[in-house]
């Protein structure tokens, strides 16, 4: 059977096509697995009529979640702009995990809760990106930069090339839309599959042409993901959340969970802290306290009835968030045995969530929170004598 040279040649041509298309997806699907990535990265956008772009300074951090119908990776992505006068402007951050998402820009913390509203997150994969994938920075993760690979690879309006080389791949491309050109690219990987660099420009030769450039670093030596949650964001970004959040993370969240860390100062001027994720000598009874509050005396008479109660060993801990060590010392008297009274405890209510005073933690000898109570009430020795069996 013969076959003509146009004929060939259009053979030829489609099984072109289907390689780069097929070389493409596989990319795409290399970086979507990607379990643990780290990698930092610098962000310019040229604006129009601007002589100089806005630089970012980026830190990256994703894992992928195939069992997350909203979004194929947790991720982190902290930013700091670099400034070319003496203006100034404050770094901000953006997390996803797990149905939750958090962004610090300009001032104002943001943030939204699939299991409180599902409106701002939409399906994985909808047209319509829901707000973990709004994220500008977001964008740059290899398991974020697989969707616009994956869309380039089946959307008829790109036009692309894959190069393959020994130092990597060059994703070179344009989009045409109802003839007008709206975006040039060019992604550089290396031969790992992972992004190099990237640029691209959007409404080429237009008035409101901008052009954004990408270029990654290796993270530093020894960096590693680490599980997201929103405890570990509030220890990561206390000011913060301290300072600009609305909803607070309560109290209420801890049943279960490690205790989270704290470093706070004792009466006698000594340093105490705690590790999240590590035990304790004993069962630990914690009180936060305020000594402002009327009967802050009485509680601790309470807490330390109860304590002498239990038919086994048991820590307590005085947290006070004040620090006038006089007026502590005035209502504790002393600090007995077994016993532990620290000062200017404000990180230590911070990180739990404590907004009530007093509020009692009880804690196992593995560092996680049994039980807590908030409150004062004429019950509250056989309440921490009750619960305090829970931490056995």
């Amino acid at each position: 059977m013969k076959f003509s040279l146009p004929f060939v040649s259009f053979l030829l041509l489609l099984s072109h096509c289907a390689y780069a298309q097929s070389s493409l997806s596989d990319l795409a699907d290399r970086l979507d697995s990607t379990e643990c990535y780290r990698a930092r990265a610098t962000y310019e956008v040229l604006l129009p009529n601007a002589e100089l772009p806005v630089t970012y300074n980026l830190d990256l951090m994703s894992y992928a979640t195939p069992a997350d119908s909203l979004s194929p990776c947790d991720y982190l992505v902290g930013w700091q702009p670099v400034l070319k006068d003496s203006t100034t402007a404050m770094n901000g951050f953006a997390a996803y995990f797990s149905g939750n998402f958090f962004r610090f820009q300009g001032g104002k913390l943001s943030e939204y809760h699939v299991a409180e509203n599902s409106a701002p997150f939409a399906p994985r994969g909808s047209s319509n990106h829901g707000v973990q994938f709004k994220e500008q920075f977001a964008s740059m993760l290899p398991q974020l930069i697989s969707r616009e690979l994956k869309a380039i690879a089946t959307d008829s309006t790109y036009n692309y090339s894959l190069n393959t080389g020994s130092t990597g791949y060059v994703l070179k491309g344009s989009r045409e839309v109802r003839g007008y050109t709206t975006a040039e690219f060019t992604y550089s990987f290396d031969p790992q599959g992972m992004p190099v660099a990237k640029e691209v420009t959007t409404n080429p030769g237009q008035m409101g042409e901008q052009i954004i450039t990408v270029n990654y670093t290796s993270a530093p030596a020894g960096a590693t993901c680490f599980n997201l949650t929103e405890q570990k964001l509030i220890e990561l970004y206390p000011d913060i959340f301290e300072k600009y959040r609305k909803n607070s993370f309560t109290l209420e969240n801890l049943r279960g969970e490690p205790l989270p860390s704290f470093a706070v100062n004792t009466l006698s001027r000594k340093r105490f802290s705690h590790v999240r994720g590590e035990g304790l000598d004993n069962i630990t009874v914690i009180a936060v306290l305020n000594n402002s509050v009327d009967a802050t005396a009485d509680v601790v008479a309470d807490l330390r009835k109860a304590i002498d109660t239990l038919p086994y060993s048991a820590t307590l801990v005085l947290a006070f968030v004040n620090k006038d060590i006089d007026s502590i010392t005035e209502t504790v008297e002393s600090e007995r045995p077994g016993e532990m009274v620290l000062v200017s405890a404000r990180s230590l209510a911070r990180n739990c969530g404590v907004v009530n005073f007093p509020s009692i933690l009880f804690c196992r000898p593995d560092g996680t929170v049994a039980d807590i109570h908030i409150g004062r009430n004429n019950m509250l020795s056989d309440i921490v004598i009750q619960k305090a069996a829970l931490a056995r």
